[in-house]
This record gives C-alpha cells, sequence and structure tokens, in this order.
C-alpha cells in the first residue's frame, strides 16, 4: 500500500491549510512589500535627486535595511519548520542508535509540525506495545519449550506427546511474533 501511494500523482496542493496560508502570506508580502518600496523609490527617484544630492545613498541604505529586515524575518519565520525538522532528525537518530522505543519528539509552544509529532509519538506507542507484546510472548515460548524438555527427559509415549504439543504451541508462538509486522 505505501508503495502504491508513492508513485500516485498529487491532486491537492493546499493540504495544510493553516501552515501553507501562513508561508504563503509571508512570501507575498515580503514580495509585495519590496516591490512597492522598489517601485516608488524608482519613481521619486528622478523628482528627489536634484533636491537631495544623497538620494541614490538613501536609496541604497532603504534597500539594504528592507533585505535585512526581510532577511532576519524569514530567518524567524523558518526557525518555527526548520527546529521541529532537526528535532524529529536528532529523536529519530538516537532511537535507531540506542534501541530505544521510550524517546519521544518534543516540540516547543509554536513550533508547526505538533500534529506530526503526536502521530510520530502514537506511532512509537504502538510499536513499543508490539515489541513489550512479543517479548512477553517470546518469554512464554521459552518456558513452553523449557518445560517441554524438562519433561521429556525419562519420558515414556505419552509425555512425549504432551511435550509435542507444548513444542508445537511454543512454534505457533514464535510464528505468529514472526509475522507480527508486514514487510516487503
Amino acid at each position: 500500500m505505501a508503495n502504491k501511494l508513492r508513485f500516485l500523482p498529487r491532486k491537492t496542493y493546499f493540504i495544510k491549510h493553516g501552515l501553507q496560508s501562513r508561508y504563503a502570506l509571508v512570501f507575498v508580502l515580503a514580495i509585495g512589500i519590496g516591490l512597492n518600496i522598489g517601485v516608488t523609490l524608482t519613481l521619486l527617484s528622478p523628482f528627489v535627486q536634484s533636491s537631495i544630492p544623497s538620494f541614490p545613498v538613501i536609496y541604497f541604505a532603504v534597500v539594504l535595511l528592507f533585505l535585512f529586515i526581510v532577511a532576519a524575518a524569514s530567518i524567524m519565520f523558518t526557525h518555527r519548520v526548520a527546529g521541529p525538522i532537526y528535532r524529529f532528525e536528532q529523536t529519530i537518530r538516537q532511537i535507531v542508535e540506542d534501541y530505544n522505543l521510550d524517546i519521544r519528539v518534543k516540540l516547543r509552544q509554536g513550533d508547526e509540525m505538533q500534529e506530526l509529532a503526536h502521530e510520530f509519538n502514537y506511532l512509537l506507542d504502538r510499536l513499543r506495545e508490539a515489541v513489550v507484546l512479543d517479548r512477553r510472548n517470546v518469554r512464554q515460548a521459552i518456558v513452553q519449550i523449557d518445560e517441554a524438555m524438562t519433561q521429556l527427559k525419562g519420558q515414556d509415549f505419552e509425555g512425549i506427546s504432551d511435550c509435542t504439543n507444548r513444542l508445537y504451541m511454543a512454534r505457533k508462538c514464535i510464528q505468529n511474533i514472526a509475522t507480527t509486522y508486514k514487510i516487503t
């Protein structure tokens, strides 16, 4: 199923309305304000240059100031996405390196990707529950195998038949564990 989804073309481009709207608005505002300042200063340039000889320097300073403000605002604005991406990378790396399913993604209030963090943590919760259940089943299977092996020592046909049943149940338990996850 996941492989099939990977190759489907996107039909809906406006998926996360709030997130996409905020970024589109900031982008459009930055371009709009920049164009407005540029056009205004360019149109005023011939009239102002005669009365203010330092107008080209002022014009250049205004453009630099606007660029600085836009750069600072974009860094602050994108940090709300870049920070969570970095946190996801660090958390995933730590989970992989330590084999620790108790680690969770924790984001700051106001960061983007809160829903993704919640779903990722839910995935880890479910995976942890499955591993705990698998461990319990493996321990039970080991106990059944040990009991069957102990019972086999010096037993007659009826004892061997009972041991065979216990070994079969342990085998079935281990087989269920081996087929819990879908892996292609």
